[in-house]
């Protein structure tokens, strides 16, 4: 089974590609080989499209096929972005382009997880990397964690969970959808038990960015004294606010990024090239935007909790609201009908089942999700019904 910092043995059995072993060699012909080993065009489309002349004139290859790992001068930027934004020193070849977070997260398990193998996850949690888990062969075990006293009795939950199988733990935050931001002394105590077990973290940080209250988010890698066992996953669809891309980014030691590109390159090839093109100004501006739209967050959130007034864990990050419907339950309700109730209201939330099998009663609802208006009247909506 692998063990970090050794990448998952059902690699082996996949071979890369011709080109990706010449690679060397081509590089260094003089002058530069007539490119006739991939089934792609050199001319444009042959009709018009809604993109700007100058924007076509400035990025020629925008409709070929792209690097598998990325275009360069966006991995460039991507590691310029970590080294300003986040004062971790990152060079272009620890970044890995992928079709969004969702196609990071899959081929990283992939890559680092053998069937039989167990990651731990703990939750409340994406429903969608379970699934993952188990798409690969892997085993999820689940730890509740982000809704309890995380420094005493979460950490010893997770060390007691850790067994001979497993590989690798997952750790999201801010957390989708406790909206819980790890602090620095956390981190660091979860990444000490990683490389005490030698353990992979996946590092499932979606929600950069998107931290309330004086809060800041910072990568796991910083906190790590072994960072080259840390993959770091980010995305363009939330603080970017660009999810009809479908791009995202892993930042890993430069050795691992070869066999996630591997993992992505039998799934989906490579990410858009023409997205790739469309993202490089918004990553090189960052610290520009970034700040009006955490604020911005920060006002819905206090717009959505205000009129909402009922007991609701403090939500530090992302832009969900995580609350225990228990306490609404009376009168023969359960947490499904309750559900119903809010629907039959005009509001869909989503069931806390879906987040682990600990939190059926509590409900998620994105305050981010509608105009400021419908989300205010969304919420007036949902105190009726649950204390009504």
């Amino acid at each position: 089974m692998p063990r970090a910092p050794q990448t998952a043995a059902r690699l082996e059995g996949i071979g890369g590609s011709v080109f990706e072993r010449l690679l060397p060699r081509i590089r260094e012909r003089t002058p530069r080989p007539t490119r006739l080993h991939i089934g792609d065009a050199a001319d444009p489309p042959a009709y018009e499209l809604p993109l700007d002349p100058d924007f076509r004139e400035d990025r020629a290859h925008w409709f070929q096929y792209p690097n598998t790992a990325g275009i360069g001068r966006l991995r460039r930027a991507l590691a310029d972005h970590h080294r300003s934004v986040h004062g971790l020193d990152t060079e272009p070849d620890q970044i890995l382009v992928t079709s969004g977070a969702t196609n990071a997260l899959s081929s990283a398990l992939q890559a680092l997880v053998d069937p039989g193998d167990e990651v731990i996850v703990p939750t409340p949690s994406w429903p969608f990397f379970r699934g993952m888990v188990r798409m690969s062969g892997g085993v999820v075990r689940e730890v509740p964690f982000y809704t309890t006293e995380v420094r005493t009795d979460g950490l010893q939950r997770i060390e007691a969970t850790i067994g001979e199988r497993t590989a690798a733990l997952y750790l999201n935050t801010p957390n989708n959808p406790s909206s819980r931001v790890l602090d620095a002394a956390t981190r660091r105590a979860i990444l000490e038990i990683a490389e005490r077990h030698d353990l992979w973290v996946i590092s499932d940080e979606a929600y950069d960015g998107m931290a309330y209250d004086g809060r800041a988010t910072h990568p796991l890698s910083l906190y790590s004294a072994r960072p080259e066992n840390v993959l770091s996953v980010y995305t363009f669809s939330k603080i970017f606010r660009f999810a009809g891309l479908r791009l995202g980014w892993i930042r890993a030691a430069a050795p691992v990024i070869p066999s996630v590109d591997r993992a992505l390159v039998h799934s989906v090839y490579s990410a858009s090239s023409l997205a790739q093109e469309l993202v490089l100004d918004p990553v090189r501006q960052f610290t520009r935007w970034s700040a009006g739209v955490s604020a911005d967050l920060q006002s819905r959130r206090d717009l959505f909790l205000g009129t909402l007034d009922l007991p609701v864990e403090p939500c530090e990050g992302t832009y969900f609201a995580f609350l225990d419907a228990a306490p609404f339950c009376r009168r023969g309700r359960n947490p499904e009908d309750l559900i119903v109730e809010c629907l039959d209201a005009g509001v869909l939330v989503a069931p806390g089942s879906d987040f682990g099998t600990d939190y059926g009663s509590w409900i998620r609802a994105c305050f981010a999700a509608e105009s400021r208006d419908a989300v205010e009247d969304a919420a007036r909506r949902l105190r009726r019904v649950l204390a009504g």
